[in-house]
């Protein structure tokens, strides 16, 4: 176990890389990890029976769930693996609906394609988290198209 905790640790600190955070407030030593039978990849992990984090065998990567993206927004340094969205458009991304560029007033202008990134409305709270479908440069410069394949919604607190 301590093995499979220390493997999903360090693929968290690779896949935010850029980020300087505490990877053991984010995944702590109390999470369940469960594997597949037949490959003994690590398929989820666990924190008190809600899922925090799903793997994605395509590239190696965690794919946060609700509770993941939580603990994420408060562990991340405030500027890093965000975007921020126009208040107007809030209910529909908590919602779970894709983020359009026309609607991202800022956001992290080192996002790749592909990274698992956190949607914040103007004011700062999470509403929701999905992966990045533009690059962070061209975040909210496009006119038209999608931004954030959002992949889950956070309900209003």
């Amino acid at each position: 176990m301590a093995f499979l905790l220390r493997k999903v640790r360090l693929s968290l600190r690779y896949q935010y890389l850029r980020a300087d955070f505490d990877v053991k407030s984010v995944v702590p030593d109390t999470v369940r990890i469960v594997q597949s039978r037949k490959t003994r990849r690590v398929k989820t992990v666990f924190l008190e029976d809600e899922p925090l984090f799903r793997f994605r065998p395509m590239d190696g990567f965690f794919v946060p769930a609700s509770l993941g993206a939580q603990r994420l927004h408060s562990a991340l340094p405030k500027d890093l693996y965000r975007v921020w969205v126009d208040s107007s458009v809030s209910d529909f991304i908590r919602a779970g609906k894709t983020v359009f560029n026309k609607h991202v007033v800022a956001s992290d202008r080192h996002i790749r394609v592909g990274d698992e990134v956190l949607i914040l409305g103007e004011s700062g709270e999470l509403l929701a988290y999905g992966s990045a479908v533009v690059p962070g440069f061209m975040l909210g410069s496009l006119l038209s198209g999608p931004a954030i394949k959002t992949r889950g919604g956070l309900a209003s607190s």
